[in-house]
């Protein structure tokens, strides 16, 4: 997640990993698809445009605040509480995922320090 403020509007650049046609081989957990999983062939266009109409839907409710989201994402989170080894810039950082904060920074912890990390990627 980043914020930007361009002529005194704030906006929000959210990025998300979502497998659609195939998946890593990974060993310490199992890992899918959506055309595997729904049997079908997933259009792009189409999956970006629901999950935008979904999301926008979803902060411009009163009931879900983004406060409400960052929440109910980190109740779901895989690998929450546990130690993962995270890739920024081709260094790897290694500690425990505690979650996503308020401003959707990931946060993990090591030596009784938290580090947030906006972009990068599980390895």
């Amino acid at each position: 997640l980043q914020e930007s403020i361009v002529l005194g509007k704030l906006y929000l650049i959210i990025g998300i990993g979502i497998n659609v046609k195939s998946s890593p081989k990974i060993k310490k957990y199992p890992t899918t698809y959506l055309n595997k999983e729904t049997k079908k062939k997933i259009i792009l266009t189409d999956l970006v445009d629901k999950l935008k109409k979904a999301f926008v839907s979803n902060i411009i409710s009163r009931k879900h605040s983004f406060k409400k989201i960052v929440k109910d994402w980190n109740k779901y989170a895989f690998n929450r509480n546990k130690f993962i080894n995270f890739k920024l810039n081709n260094k790897i950082y290694k500690g425990i995922f505690r979650g996503i904060n308020n401003n959707g920074a990931l946060i993990l912890e090591h030596n009784n320090h938290k580090d947030y990390f906006t972009h990068g990627s599980l390895v």
